[in-house]
């Protein structure tokens, strides 16, 4: 635990609900992934409902996570129903991008009206009251952060294991739709990684840029 993050209770806060936005987000990877609709018995659904409102609640990481996350579901589905429709008008193109699964339309949409309800919520905590930093002054502070955040060794070992499977799949295994899938995926990965790190500063107060910089001192202090 202390590879992810040095502090257990900040692993608790922030790693643990991100694992069960994966648990959460795992059927439908699975139905995406072999390319078959998603099928769910009720007390799955209602299971999956209930996990929906304990991460739409649980704290910031989690509403911005599926934000920027379905956004990219969402650019993907329009691009490849776009792709998919070549030959066909403008209208039947429109019409089959509109066209999509009504049950997993219905779960990721009740996700993400409850991720908004509680960014909403969160707008009227006391830490959004305070003065906040200007934005200019927060996206300068962004580099220093993500070089924080490489000084620790999961990050880099993630990185570093990530990028060299990508180079040995395109090196030493021939071009198939399964080493291709991966490549896209570590590709959407990095659009992700992009758009949350350009968003973040947007959300920053004073109590989070001292809590960061208290962090920060905190780390310092354990490694001497």
């Amino acid at each position: 635990m202390g590879i992810i993050d040095p502090s257990i209770t900040y692993t608790f806060f922030y790693a643990f609900p991100i694992t069960l936005l994966l648990l959460l987000l795992l059927p439908f990877y699975q139905a995406a992934y072999n390319g078959k609709p998603l099928r769910l018995n009720w007390p799955s659904r209602i299971a999956l409902i209930g996990l929906m409102i304990v991460l739409a609640f649980n704290g910031a990481i989690i509403p911005g996570v599926v934000a920027v996350l379905f956004f990219g579901i969402g650019l993907h589905w329009v691009l490849g129903r776009w792709q998919s429709g070549v030959g066909m008008s403008l209208w039947q193109r429109i019409i089959r991008i509109t066209q999509a699964p009504v049950l997993p339309l219905f779960l990721l949409g009740l996700f993400m009206l409850l991720c908004l309800y509680s960014l909403y919520i969160g707008l009227n905590e006391e830490e959004s009251t305070v003065s906040v930093l200007p934005i200019w002054e927060r996206y300068m502070r962004l580099p220093s952060g993500i070089f924080w955040q490489l000084s620790q060794l999961g990050l880099i070992v993630l990185l570093v294991a990530a990028s060299l499977n990508i180079v040995l799949i395109r090196r030493l295994l021939p071009d198939s739709p399964g080493s291709q899938r991966v490549i896209s995926i570590f590709r959407w990965l990095v659009l992700f990684a992009v758009i949350y790190l350009l968003l973040l500063p947007l959300g920053a107060t004073d109590h989070t840029a001292r809590l960061s910089s208290d962090v920060t001192l905190f780390s310092q202090s354990l490694l001497g």
